[in-house]
């Protein structure tokens, strides 16, 4: 029981010793200066300058459709493909030209190739 409170004693007084080593002494706030304004303005960067707003464009006035065929008389042909030997048709490797379904039907089944057909009469 003795070596019980030796050691009591002991610890306690290692445990005081450790605790005073580690008291938090607070000392008294200094009053801090205000500092005054200078005198001398400084420069600004200004790092977005502001730009002109653009103004919306005026809306344009709608005019009629000018005729392209001034002058060019009346008409002197009108076909609505209704007779097929009129036109020069066909068919080759190439491509196809038929009148069928009320119009002229021209199909190419090769490439950088051309195809055109003619009426026969009336000759102009």
């Amino acid at each position: 029981m003795l070596i019980h409170r030796i050691f009591l004693t002991f610890a306690s007084a290692l445990l005081l010793l450790v605790l005073s080593g580690c008291r938090v002494t607070f000392a008294p706030a200094s009053p801090t200066e205000t500092p005054t304004p200078s005198a001398t303005p400084t420069a600004t960067i200004q790092w977005f300058p502001p730009t002109p707003t653009p103004s919306p464009f005026p809306t344009p006035n709608a005019a009629p459709t000018a005729d392209l065929r001034p002058g060019i008389g009346e008409l002197l042909l009108e076909d609505d493909f209704s007779d097929g030997e009129a036109w020069t048709t066909g068919s080759d490797n190439e491509g196809l030209a038929q009148v069928s379904g009320g119009g002229l039907l021209l199909g190419l089944t090769a490439e950088r190739s051309y195809l055109f057909s003619t009426r026969n009469a009336p000759v102009f």
